[in-house]
């Protein structure tokens, strides 16, 4: 398989970029929700001045850009308290699998999406839903036979789970109105931009009758064949062959030639 073009442009960004990522993302974004929600007991009205409003971030509040992922999801302070300790446990987990660079990319481009919908679309409804179902999505791709109990009794794997999600989503797109189809589509682009050679490589495999890897066991299985010149290995390529030299070297076949003739 050729090398996915995203994960060598996340590479390169996080050659350069690197030291813009935000270690412990989770905690400050479940903080965030919570801080929000204490201050809205306190003053129920404090909630409407971190909404996403058009019309308020023209005239300077320009905070509201950002702030509206910071609403909680709810005002139940027992659904409020689970709601965030998931959020916490998969977003975790996911940074731990990935690191702080690669995770703080994915939630940026998911609040990125989100927010010029919200520019274009103003009567659409932005909120952190489909931004923390990215995060979901992510997480039972990475980690499919994680076991959550419904109503504290039910096991349920995350990735049946997340398919029901997905058919969600899926609804909302074809049927929302437009703005809000395009927040939903949008919200979710991270993950298909990141996930996207697991999601045909899943369905070629179920179409030839063969068990889907998890995209964990895909994404940290080693190579076994490397050239010793370019670098490259299996995964670089389906028609690359590679041989070991009498000198105990391995090369792809063009610098295997090269190599026996220098």
């Amino acid at each position: 398989m050729r090398a996915y073009w995203f994960d060598t442009l996340i590479n390169y960004l996080e050659s350069r970029l690197g030291q813009l990522a935000v270690p412990h993302l989770t905690a400050y974004i479940v903080a965030g929700n919570a801080f929000v929600f204490a201050l809205s007991i306190a003053q129920p009205s404090y909630i409407e001045r971190l909404t996403f409003n058009l019309e308020k971030i023209f005239s300077g509040e320009l905070w509201r850009l950002a702030t509206y992922v910071f609403i909680p999801p709810s005002s139940s302070v027992i659904f409020l308290f689970f709601a965030l300790y998931f959020l916490w446990l998969i977003g975790s987990a996911l940074e731990a699998q990935w690191g702080a660079f690669r995770f703080t990319l994915y939630y940026a481009l998911g609040m990125l999406g989100t927010t010029i919908i919200g520019c274009f679309f103003p009567s659409a409804e932005l909120t952190n839903a489909y931004l923390n179902t990215s995060l979901f999505l992510a997480f039972a791709t990475l980690f499919p036979d994680f076991m959550i109990y419904l109503f504290f009794i039910i096991p349920v794997k995350v990735k049946y789970l997340a398919a029901v999600t997905g058919l969600l989503i899926g609804y909302n797109v074809l049927f929302a109105p437009l703005g809000d189809k395009l927040v939903a589509l949008v919200s979710v682009l991270n993950y298909l931009l990141f996930f996207w050679p697991a999601i045909v490589e899943n369905a070629k495999m179920m179409r030839r009758g063969v068990q889907p890897l998890p995209a964990f066991e895909r994404a940290t299985r080693e190579p076994v064949h490397h050239c010793t010149i370019c670098n490259k290995t299996e995964k670089d390529g389906e028609s690359l062959d590679f041989r070991t030299c009498d000198c105990g070297k391995e090369f792809c076949g063009e610098h295997l030639n090269k190599h026996m003739h220098s």
